[in-house]
């Protein structure tokens, strides 16, 4: 079996898994029409685009399997979301573009499995219902291919006009080491969820005829990759499976091959406890506990989300190769350091969540540990982190400097390395009193080595307890107060 043949059953095997438990959600309502129910919620989440991902998901795998009665639930859940579209479009969550992209996929991708007047119903939907109104990046390329849809159908230049646009917008997001904003102007938001994301609707655009160049954002990405296969340490998306679908995609619609392998080596075996568990982290906890979750989390969503991504995967493996190009300039602020024992990321920060400020230490790695540090806070306060937060956790989860009261600073930090020790430097800009933060994954911290010197004046480290992040439980190491300029840890390799 080749690499890509064994890609393709491997991502098979996830498709049927989730599948399954998608189809177990499955539920008539009062009306006779099939709904998709929220295992965590007891009932379906319209506004959002759970219904549309798994109908989509059923239908184009249906017919690339000959699944006749997977087709045929997806065919249901088709004729549920149009017989209530008026209703469903007009609520306030309705996500506009997720929506309108999965029904462009159905009628692009699964046409032969749609009857004729239900894909004129389908049609007539997308021509009449608005794009979303806002410009969150990582929905542009789904906006740019419905708008492609759109065009193809009518010939209008209205929709010329929209996909230029959203190529436009794309392409002032796009920093020149590759990495994507999620939002504009620049400086607003970033994590490696929604620029996977992103990265990954312009590749399938690329299936389209359309010509992104992803070359660098490629190559950003797999340079960010962790050497445990994780792509989503840190940031509002850290540890969901929303990255996972388009991540895998990327990677394997490129021909990315051992980089899919790795990816899916980290995945896998976390997917079982996060199906089971009914969560969207992929941190072994039961979702119902919504710990770590942001407002606007439902488990169905993100979970037919995922299934329809793993879904273009294996459709599209090998089919749109890329030559990544790694083009480390930093202006995106995000900076890797990566030796063959050592790995680190650093984040000079974002303005909109408390999760991605910065300068921030975002992800440690050591070769004979796995991950000691995996990103910082989570859900707390603004527009999505009022309803699940754990203050308490979110404010401890910073690995770094905090005032003597518990606030955190956001020091200069770097990452470098010297003979068998791993050394991390903050440095403040005048002396001032601090303390060292330290959460380590609890895998990696019994016995660690470590020694924290505050101008060259060793402080000792003290266990804390034990705390909850969303990359699962850690040990919160702190030290003692004082006033210094230089904090450098170093750890034992």
């Amino acid at each position: 079996m080749d690499g890509m043949t064994e890609l393709r059953a491997a991502l098979a095997a996830c498709i049927e898994q989730v599948a399954a438990e998608c189809l177990r959600w499955i539920e008539p309502g009062s009306d006779g029409l099939s709904r998709l129910t929220d295992p965590v919620e007891g009932e379906e989440i319209s506004a959002h685009y759970a219904v549309s991902h798994a109908a989509a998901a059923f239908l184009l795998w249906g017919v690339e399997t000959g699944g006749s009665a997977l087709s045929e639930q997806g065919l249901a859940l088709l004729e549920s979301l149009l017989a209530r579209w008026d209703a469903i479009a007009v609520l306030p969550d309705f996500h506009n573009d997720f929506n309108l992209f999965a029904l462009c996929l159905i009628d692009s991708r699964a046409q032969t499995a749609l009857p004729e007047a239900l894909r004129a119903r389908l049609r007539e939907a997308v021509l009449r219902t608005p794009d979303s109104r806002h410009d969150t990046v990582n929905w542009l390329p789904m906006r740019w291919y419905v708008n492609l849809c759109r065009r193809r159908w009518t010939g209008s230049l209205r929709c010329v006009a929209a996909c230029s646009l959203c190529r436009a917008k794309l392409a002032l997001a796009t920093h020149r080491d590759g990495f994507i904003d999620d939002r504009l102007p620049k400086g607003v938001s970033f994590c490696l969820q929604y620029d996977a994301a992103a990265a990954a609707g312009l590749q399938l655009l690329r299936g389209e005829g359309e010509t992104p160049a992803l070359e660098k954002p490629l190559g950003a990405l797999l340079h960010a990759a962790a050497p445990d296969g994780d792509i989503n340490y840190f940031g509002r998306g850290m540890n969901q499976s929303f990255a996972w679908g388009p991540w895998l995609y990327l990677l394997a619609s490129a021909g990315q091959t051992e980089a899919c392998r790795a990816a899916l080596a980290y995945f896998r075996p976390r997917l079982d406890a996060m199906l089971a568990g009914h969560n969207l982290l992929l941190d072994g906890r039961p979702g119902e506990k919504r710990l770590f979750w942001w407002d606007y989390h439902h488990a169905s969503i993100y979970t037919a989300h995922l299934l329809l991504w793993l879904v273009l995967a294996a459709l599209d493996a090998g089919k749109l190769p890329i030559a990544p190009v790694t083009a480390a300039t930093g202006e995106s602020g995000l900076g890797i350091y990566r030796s063959e024992r050592v790995f680190a990321a650093v984040f000079a920060g974002r303005s909109a969540y408390l999760s991605e400020r910065g300068p921030m230490l975002e992800a440690l790695w050591l070769k004979e540990r796995g991950a000691l540090v995996k990103g910082a806070f989570g859900p707390l306060g603004g527009a999505f982190g009022r309803q699940c937060a754990d203050p308490k956790a979110v404010r401890r989860n910073f690995a770094g400097l905090m005032t003597p009261e518990g606030a955190p600073i956001f020091a200069p930090v770097s990452v470098t390395e010297t003979a068998g020790t791993a050394e991390v430097t903050w440095r403040l800009r005048s002396p001032a009193a601090a303390k060292l933060n330290l959460p380590i994954l609890a895998q990696a911290a019994e016995g660690l080595p470590m020694e924290l010197t505050a101008d060259e004046e060793i402080l000792p480290l003290q266990d804390a307890g034990s705390i909850e992040t969303a990359c699962g439980a850690a040990r919160l190491m702190q030290s003692a107060p004082a006033r210094a300029k230089t904090w450098t840890l170093r750890i034992g390799m």
